[in-house]
């Protein structure tokens, strides 16, 4: 169950993930990794919505792949707000089933042009995660486990519009 699983942030800290959604409404965000120009590129659109998620009491929370220095530099580098976790072994990806894809999905047109994009907003790709052929998904969840949301990315570059996740989060606001 995803709620048991424990993780940890960049300074080693562990977190129960059930424990971030009891009492609160959670944005889940799962990224590829860290290094991913197109996750990258992602966070800086979920920063630049921080304050709206803060707003109406819902927490936003990355999960990514790779190592707690990795993250670190991700967070620093990137000014991210909201608490970013590690998930060396890929044990939430697994649960919550994200997809995968073929190296040569990089190369489909539309991969590159999001790349391109994220390449002119000034983003660079990094080092790559334990599995770089694995796809982001988003989740809205609790408060308690009361699932709202799903997305599970079908492509390299297929995130959840931030603006889709905030009328999400909001009218999980209005039901509870």
């Amino acid at each position: 169950m995803l709620a048991d699983i424990v993780l940890v942030d960049p300074d080693d800290t562990r977190v129960r993930l059930g424990d971030l959604w009891a009492e609160q409404p959670v944005v889940l965000i799962h990224l590829r990794h860290f290094g991913c120009i197109l996750c990258r590129h992602y966070a800086g659109a979920l920063r630049d919505f921080h304050a709206d998620f803060e707003a109406l009491g819902v927490r936003l929370i990355a999960v990514g792949t790779g190592g707690r220095q990795y993250a670190r530099e991700f967070v620093d580098e990137r000014k991210i707000p909201f608490p970013v976790l590690v998930d060396r072994n890929m044990a939430s990806h697994e649960v919550i089933r994200a997809k995968q894809g073929p190296w040569f999905g990089i190369l489909k047109p539309r991969v590159l042009w999001a790349a391109i994009k994220a390449l002119l907003a000034g983003e660079r790709q990094g080092k790559t995660g334990p599995n770089p052929f694995k796809y982001g998904a988003a989740h809205v969840i609790g408060p308690g486990n009361v699932l709202h949301y799903a997305w599970l990315n079908d492509d390299y570059h297929d995130n959840t519009p931030v603006e889709e996740l905030l009328d999400i989060a909001a009218g999980c606001v209005r039901a509870a």
